[in-house]
């Protein structure tokens, strides 16, 4: 019974972190739908979509989200229909800069601030599998075993028993969002302050 009780547990928490956490974002953007090119002049990826949606800057043409380069110059992104206009690009980024609404990606990317629900997710996760991945070192190697170090860190954690184990996952991706809520703020308000400055 404990066995079906762990499991049903454990599928909850799944189930969670899936509706909520990474599982919406998992189909925007993945390997299926992405275009490799090399760096930042290679052809742009169909996850980028609502970064670098724009003009050619050289030829004025307007760029489909799933042809062209991208290419990076000033902090902004721009997006060329072909590697001639790529190559006038590059020759001429000043001329072609300057181009009203060219300019697009990273200025709107960087004016924006980090999600918080995005970050606290994505730090709750990590240190979840880092907690994760730490139970089954120390199952598989008892002779290192690190569990020792990490104790305090935990309320009322014990090694190891089901109940612990869950508790620990729960306090680690608690611990995740005690991190983000304090310093996405911090970098929000950091980088509005680089801004006005």
């Amino acid at each position: 019974m404990s066995g079906l009780l762990s499991f049903l547990l454990f599928g909850a928490l799944f189930f969670f972190m899936m509706r909520f956490g990474c599982g919406p974002h998992a189909g925007h953007g993945g390997h299926a739908n992405h275009r490799h090119g090399s760096g930042s002049d290679g052809p742009i990826e169909s996850g980028q979509q609502s970064l670098t949606a724009g003009i050619d800057p050289v030829c004025g043409m307007k760029v489909d989200t799933e042809v062209g380069y991208l290419k990076m110059f000033h902090g902004k992104s721009y997006r060329l229909c072909s590697r001639d206009c790529l190559d006038k690009f590059e020759a001429e980024p000043d001329r072609y800069a300057a181009q009203p609404g060219s300019g697009q990606g990273g200025a709107t990317a960087m004016k924006t601030g980090i999600s918080l629900k995005a970050a606290g997710h994505a730090t709750s996760l990590f240190l979840l599998i880092t907690y994760a991945l730490c139970v089954a070192f120390d199952l598989l190697v008892p002779r290192y075993a690190m569990y020792h170090s990490w104790l305090g860190l935990l309320p009322g954690f014990h090694w190891l028993t089901w109940r612990s184990f869950f508790l620990g996952l729960i306090e680690s991706y608690g611990y995740g969002w005690f991190i983000a809520l304090i310093w996405v703020p911090l970098y929000n308000v950091s980088l509005l302050g680089r801004r006005t400055s």
